[in-house]
C-alpha cells in the first residue's frame, strides 16, 4: 500500500503588499526630509553645496542610520522571529514570516545603499553635500519604515492586529522623530566651518603690568 505524506503547501508572500509598504514609506520619508531641509532654510539651488562641518571621515552609519534601523530590529524581533510568531499565531505564522523575510531582505538592500549613495555624492574635496545627506537619509528611512509597515500589514489579518497597530504606530512615530531630529542636527553641524589650527582665535586682553 502506497502512503502519501501530507505536503504542506508553500506559502507565497504577497509581494504587492510589500511593495506598497515601501512606497508608502518612501513618500513619508520624502515629506519628512523636505520639511526638515526647509526648516533648516536650505534652498534648492544650495543642495549641491558641501557641509564643511561634517569631516571627510564622517560616517552616516555611525551618525544615525544604525540607530534608525534599531527601531525596526526591535519590532522584527517581536513579530518576525519564527519561535515567537509560531507561539502566538500558530499556522498563521508561516505567511507572516514569509512576508517579513521579503521585507527584511528589501530593507537590508536599501539601507546598504545609504553609505554608498553618500560617498558617491561627495564633492571634489570629499565633503558631504546636502544632496548626499538627503539621498542617504531617504534610503535609510524608506528601508526602515517600509519594513515596519510591511510587518504591520502582515499582522492585520491575525489575532495580533491590535497589538501590531499599536506597536507599529509607536515605532513609526519614534522613527519619524528620530529621522527629523538627526537630519536637522546634521544640517546645523554641517553648516559650521570646521575649526583649524590656522584660524586665529579671539583676541585676549591681558591687564597691563603694574610697575
Amino acid at each position: 500500500m502506497l502512503i502519501l505524506a501530507d505536503a504542506t503547501p508553500a506559502v507565497t508572500p504577497d509581494l504587492a503588499k510589500t511593495g506598497w509598504s515601501f512606497i508608502a514609506a518612501l513618500l513619508a520619508a520624502l515629506v519628512l526630509l523636505t520639511l526638515a531641509f526647509l526648516r533648516g532654510k536650505v534652498r534648492f539651488r544650495e543642495m549641491r553645496q558641501p557641509l564643511p562641518g561634517l569631516a571627510a571621515t564622517w560616517s552616516f552609519n555611525d551618525s544615525w542610520a544604525t540607530n534608525a534601523t534599531a527601531v525596526t530590529a526591535v519590532f522584527t524581533g517581536l513579530f518576525g522571529t519564527e519561535d515567537v510568531a509560531t507561539a502566538m499565531l500558530g499556522k498563521q505564522a508561516t505567511g507572516v514570516l514569509a512576508l517579513a523575510l521579503v521585507a527584511a531582505a528589501t530593507a537590508v538592500g536599501l539601507a546598504g545603499l545609504s553609505p554608498m549613495v553618500l560617498q558617491a555624492m561627495r564633492d571634489d574635496s570629499l565633503s558631504v553635500t546636502r544632496w548626499g545627506l538627503f539621498a542617504a537619509a531617504l534610503c535609510t528611512l524608506t528601508a526602515t519604515g517600509g519594513q515596519l509597515v510591511a510587518i504591520v500589514v502582515a499582522l492585520l489579518d491575525t489575532p495580533l492586529r491590535t497589538y501590531a497597530l499599536f506597536a507599529g504606530i509607536v515605532g513609526g512615530v519614534l522613527l519619524l522623530v528620530y529621522g527629523w531630529r538627526s537630519t536637522r542636527q546634521n544640517l546645523v553641524a554641517g553648516a559650521k566651518p570646521p575649526a583649524t589650527a590656522d584660524r586665529p582665535g579671539p583676541a585676549v586682553r591681558t591687564p597691563a603690568a603694574i610697575l
